[in-house]
């Protein structure tokens, strides 16, 4: 499989990379004529690190997500929002360090940001995208196995990748295509034992600078999950590519400084929540359960409590023991929930060494048996620790049905698969996006 695999070049993403460098630039450039003709190497180097912080803040708040920039108000708010939490560590350093800055350095800056910038990023994109040329592919495999996922693929591209056909291929019908006037510009393998019967036609299409891209990877790079068919079409690959997740000392380490730290910061809110929900709704204040975590194994979940304790009319319906929830939300609780306040306890099962800060979520018992038995693949998601927030939780709702649990699981097999340094900042960042917005479980 490796021998062929060539992601294929999204021109889309590229077009994103430039408009963050292209910001970068226009800020760089505004601020410094702001201090002529005393601009410095400092000056700049400041400049510098806080548009780097404020772009980085930005991106959490997806403001360089397609879907973002196709609308100007959704870029807008991803703009103002990641500026201003970008602005609280900046103005931190400005007041302690005193560089002395003209005010018209800080006008510049803000008109640029939440205004100027948006709005020519929106343009640009709205203006080069739909003139791009879409790409054809030619798909090895079956279409009723394949059709739905690179339709969808297709979507996310805008309608910039074209399927050209579906072709089972002997190596001389495959050539003939490769060779015609009409020929892809790319291959898309979807059925790996279909393309072992034509390794020499697909080395002639290299030659031909027709890229070789496995849908897998394709799909990867643009749904940013894993779709379960995908994992039955190519069970090998995967196979090997889970194999291969393994839990880190350095993660364990970020996972305990950042528990001790959460622990420390947000000692002031504890405290609060420990008179407020007694008052609220009385005792407890910890809400404790058993959950599934590592490995399949139980461990004791921490939440602040933001529901009423059970009561004999709080029968769950049918087998979804959280169809109660609604009823017995508390107004404090919600409150807490939205902003995900509730989950705060459960850095001391960071420490405890039984969740990490980022991972799959940490199911309950009846879920876990639910879906065990009517998901293939649900039990790589465990080999990973479970996490106070993660790739599901803030690409997909919070749901109870089997059908949304199965979406949810190829978001968490993709983390499995995918966990980077990098992945785990993007999810942080777009958690605290979540908060912020108030879109956190109800």
């Amino acid at each position: 499989m490796l021998k062929y695999r060539i992601a294929m070049i999204s021109r889309i993403n590229s077009i994103r990379r430039k408009l963050v460098f292209l910001i970068l630039i226009v800020l760089l450039a505004a601020q410094s004529l702001t201090i002529l003709p005393d601009i410095s190497l400092s000056s700049v180097f400041f400049f510098l690190v806080a548009n780097i912080l404020a772009l980085t803040m930005i991106y959490g708040f997806r403001g360089f997500e397609t879907s973002t920039l196709t609308r100007y108000i959704y870029t807008f708010y991803s703009f103002v929002c990641g500026s201003l939490i970008a602005f609280l560590p900046i103005t931190a350093v400005v007041l302690i360090f005193k560089p002395g800055f003209p005010a018209l350095t800080y006008l510049v800056s803000v008109l640029l940001l939440l205004f100027i910038l948006p709005f020519i990023c929106t343009r640009i994109f709205r203006a080069i995208v739909p003139k791009l040329p879409a790409r054809r592919c030619l798909v090895i495999g079956r279409e009723a196995e394949s059709s739905q996922i690179l339709k969808e693929i297709s979507e996310h591209l805008l309608g910039h990748l074209e399927v050209m056909g579906y072709i089972n291929p002997s190596p001389v019908t495959l050539e003939e295509r490769v060779m015609s006037a009409e020929r892809p510009d790319s291959i898309v393998i979807a059925d790996p034992v279909l393309a072992k019967k034509v390794e020499s036609s697909l080395d002639l299409a290299m030659e031909r600078d027709i890229s070789i891209d496995y849908l897998p990877t394709l799909a990867e790079d643009t749904l940013r999950r894993i779709p379960i068919q995908l994992l039955k079409q190519f069970p090998e690959y995967y196979t090997v590519a889970f194999s291969k997740a393994r839990l880190t000392l350095s993660k364990r380490f970020l996972d305990m400084l950042i528990a001790l730290a959460g622990l420390l910061f947000t000692l002031p809110l504890t405290l609060f929540f420990i008179i407020a929900i007694p008052l609220s709704s009385g005792f407890p204040v910890i809400f404790t359960q058993e959950r599934i975590g590592r490995g399949m194994k139980p461990f004791l979940f921490f939440k602040f409590r933001s529901l009423r304790n059970l009561q004999p009319e709080d029968k769950a319906v049918g087998e979804d023991p959280n169809s109660t929830i609604k009823r017995r939300i508390t107004g404090f609780g919600q409150f807490m929930r939205k902003l995900r306040l509730d989950e705060l306890p459960q850095f001391i099962n960071v420490l405890l060494n039984d969740m990490s800060v980022i991972g799959p979520r940490p199911e309950m018992e009846e879920y876990h048996s639910l879906c065990i038995k009517n998901i293939p693949w649900y039990d790589r998601r465990y080999l990973l620790k479970p996490g106070i927030t993660g790739w599901a939780q803030i690409n997909y709702k919070h749901t109870s049905s089997v059908e949304d649990y199965i979406r949810k699981t190829e978001y968490d097999l993709y983390y499995v698969k995918n966990r980077s340094l990098r992945l785990d900042l993007e999810i942080a960042l777009k958690t605290l996006q979540t908060m912020i917005g108030m879109r956190g479980s109800v």
